[in-house]
């Protein structure tokens, strides 16, 4: 447990990162 969870931390933080751009591409066009 305590060994894939900085994977998944790493994970969420990608995924957030990509939806926070996707969303400010969003909000430009």
């Amino acid at each position: 447990m305590g060994f894939f969870f900085p994977i998944l931390t790493v994970q969420l933080e990608a995924s957030v990162a990509l939806g926070n751009r996707s969303i400010i591409s969003a909000c430009l066009t």
